[in-house]
């Protein structure tokens, strides 16, 4: 009699398990899980370079641009790689006048590219072997016209309205939220704020240090 009350318990306890995990599951997964992501970011190469850009023409010629490249890196912790990683630019402010950030309501997220490639998705990230991600870049103007910055995204981003574009920034003070996720990882929220002089040098430490200042918060 005894051991079949208990027989009858732990076959409960085993249904019970079953639906907790297969509902839950992944949630409990996660929550155990001491890995994480972290971003990392240096204003020297190869997170921040000047960089010769090759364009191309309607008439398939090319020409070399001068630009200002910015990006950061994406590690894990643990001891299991991170799979199908992707990297979004979730809100963007501006500083007013007063130095009050003022959220840009016209920006829509986006996703970011990674180096050397034009997917918004990399496969996987080791433990301890970061792979960059690419930011912003900005141009060096021709003579008379404006010195801007745009963001790495996939995809054509338009004006919004006549003139505005979310995703190019003229000169001013700004912050940018992140967010790294990926299939098998708790999400990470970062940080960033530009001090942008919207004036170019071709000295890396005057462009990456005065003109064009990105710092991780």
């Amino acid at each position: 009699m005894i051991t079949d009350w208990l027989t009858s318990i732990g076959t409960i306890g085993a249904v019970v398990i079953a639906i907790v995990l297969a509902l839950w599951g992944e949630q409990i997964r996660l929550f155990g899980s001491r890995a994480h992501f972290e971003v990392l970011f240096e204003r020297k190469p190869p997170d921040c370079q000047l960089i010769g850009y090759q364009a191309g023409t309607a008439w398939a010629t090319t020409f070399l641009l001068n630009g200002a490249a910015v990006r950061f890196r994406v590690d894990k912790s643990g001891i299991s790689a991170a799979t199908n990683v992707e990297v979004r630019i979730l809100r963007t402010w501006q500083a007013d006048e007063r130095g009050a950030f003022q959220q840009d309501r016209d920006f829509l997220p986006a996703n970011l590219k990674w180096t050397e490639s034009d997917t918004i998705t990399t496969r996987v990230i080791h433990p301890g072997l970061p792979k960059h991600c690419e930011f912003m870049q900005a141009l060096q103007p021709s003579d008379g016209e404006k010195l801007t910055f745009f963001f790495q995204t996939a995809g054509t981003r338009d004006e919004v309205r006549t003139g505005v574009n979310p995703y190019i920034k003229g000169p001013g003070r700004y912050r940018i939220e992140i967010g790294v996720s990926s299939d098998d990882m708790r999400p990470l929220r970062k940080m960033f704020e530009v001090d942008f002089t919207g004036e170019w040098s071709d000295d890396p430490e005057a462009m990456f240090g005065k003109e064009l200042v990105v710092s991780l918060l």
